[in-house]
């Protein structure tokens, strides 16, 4: 996790851990917090289109069996990445 000790300003750049960027340079830049409405849509969202995958790969009656691990699968990997902050 990120901590506010990557984080520095100063008078003409922005510094994140060893990179450098030019204040000048960064336009419209903001940061969203995630709610936890943010984060089950993302979690419905990447299940289903895993999900969805699996059933277009395998269209017979075998794939109604591996569609909701696949949705789990994709359920897991998204609380996995979840973060607290996006820009």
């Amino acid at each position: 996790m990120d901590s506010a000790q990557k984080f520095s300003i100063c008078s003409q750049y922005f510094t994140y851990g060893s990179d450098q960027y030019r204040l000048s340079r960064i336009k419209n830049a903001r940061v969203k917090v995630n709610t936890l409405k943010d984060h089950l849509l993302r979690v419905l969202i990447i299940g289903m289109i895993v999900s969805s995958v699996i059933g277009f790969i395998e269209p017979s009656g075998i794939a109604w069996i591996f569609m909701p691990f696949g949705f789990i699968t994709g359920a897991l990997a998204a609380l996995a990445t979840a973060r607290k902050y996006e820009l």
